[in-house]
């Protein structure tokens, strides 16, 4: 095995899916090999709650270009809202975490699981859109460029029906989930323009030749977690 190669090994789907229960399993699966995995919560277990001084050192951690990219995308929304700068902020602060992986992360480290990342967050910047411009698309490229070239990423697409993500998102209302409060035909509709998104994203991952690795999430978590593994593993060795 090739040490010094962490992978960032992201899921990306409906909320509700099953994605963190997957990448809980899937790192006591990783694990069972005698490989070193965190996961995301384990990286930033001792972060503060974001502030203005913790924003100004984001600012110095993230490259400008990358931050300006991420500007312009939060911009170019059809509206402005207070929500929109929350998942602007959410999102700056996952790249800044990627983005510290290469020196905060100690070296006998083999994968890092995260059960919401870049993608996710890009994709929650388009929450009440349902299209993406050529304008759009040509920064999103741009972006996930960067980090494609920096990190070692395996992309997990969580596929799901709808009416089981539905479902699902029922049984654990109270969890203080953006879809807790929605009825269910507000669910379906959110869900429906979610769907949209991450056909378009994942077209853009499958243009820029990403690893990934598609699972559907009416398997089990068990069988779900040997398959992405067994992909990690390989993409680990090579």
């Amino acid at each position: 095995m090739k040490k010094n190669k962490q992978i960032i090994i992201e899921f990306n789907g409906f909320s509700g899916s099953g994605k963190t229960t997957t990448s809980l399993q899937l790192i006591n699966e990783l694990k069972l090999s005698n490989l070193n995995v965190w996961s995301f919560s384990d990286f930033i277990t001792n972060e503060k709650k974001p502030n203005i001084y913790r924003l100004m050192k984001a600012l110095k951690n993230v490259p400008l270009s990358i931050t300006l990219q991420l500007v312009r995308l939060t911009l170019s929304q059809k509206s402005f809202s207070k929500k929109l700068l929350e998942m602007f902020l959410a999102c700056f602060y996952i790249f800044e975490k990627y983005i510290l992986l290469k020196t905060n992360t100690p070296d006998f480290l083999d994968f890092l699981v995260v059960d919401q990342g870049i993608i996710q967050g890009i994709i929650s910047i388009f929450h009440t859109n349902t299209s993406v411009t050529q304008k759009q698309k040509k920064i999103i490229k741009k972006i996930l460029n960067y980090f494609s070239l920096n990190n070692n990423l395996l992309i997990i697409n969580s596929r799901c029906d709808i009416q089981l993500t539905i479902n699902r998102i029922k049984i654990r209302s109270g969890s203080g989930g953006r879809f807790d409060s929605m009825n269910e035909m507000e669910l379906k509709e959110n869900l429906l323009k979610q769907e949209i998104l991450f056909k378009l994203f994942r077209n853009i991952l499958n243009e820029l030749e990403f690893d990934q690795i598609d699972i559907k999430m009416d398997d089990s978590p068990k069988k779900n977690s040997y398959i992405i593994a067994n992909a990690a593993e390989k993409m680990f060795n090579s």
